[in-house]
């Protein structure tokens, strides 16, 4: 379930946002950009598929085409790939691991912790409530 929450986590995890949007990965996933990738707008705080336009549901139908207006929501599988572990075990084991050493009272969703997982471990930070902040590695 996309929550507030997560979508206030993903437009704070500015490390993530510029590395889909400045790099190489629109590019190399041009097809499945367009189907399954999810976004909300800033402004609005809607969420959507991008289907070769960016419309935004609270425009009703009319464009929000601001460059800068939009944010990724990655799926749990965006997520997982990032961190590049090859095998499901070596996931899971990490995942453990990291979760036994950290109390989140801000989580509130299975989306949110998977972002926390993966800002701990591609940029060691740590979800506050309100930004991401630098753990200890």
């Amino acid at each position: 379930m996309i929550t507030q929450n997560y979508i206030k986590m993903c437009e704070k995890a500015e490390e993530m946002q510029k590395w889909y949007f400045n790099s190489e990965y629109e590019r190399i996933n041009d097809n499945w950009l367009f189907e399954y990738d999810l976004f909300a707008c800033k402004e609005h705080r809607t969420i959507f598929r991008l289907h070769g336009q960016y419309i935004c549901p609270a425009m009703e139908g009319n464009l929000c085409n601001r460059e800068n207006n939009k944010i990724w929501l990655p799926t749990q599988e965006q997520l997982q790939e990032m961190i590049h572990l090859t095998d499901w075990h070596g996931i899971l084991v990490a995942f453990f691991y990291w979760y036994g050493d950290f109390g989140f009272k801000e989580i509130t969703s299975i989306n949110d912790l998977w972002l926390a997982f993966v800002m701990y471990e591609k940029y060691h930070k740590i979800w506050n409530g309100k930004d991401w902040i630098k753990g200890v590695k």
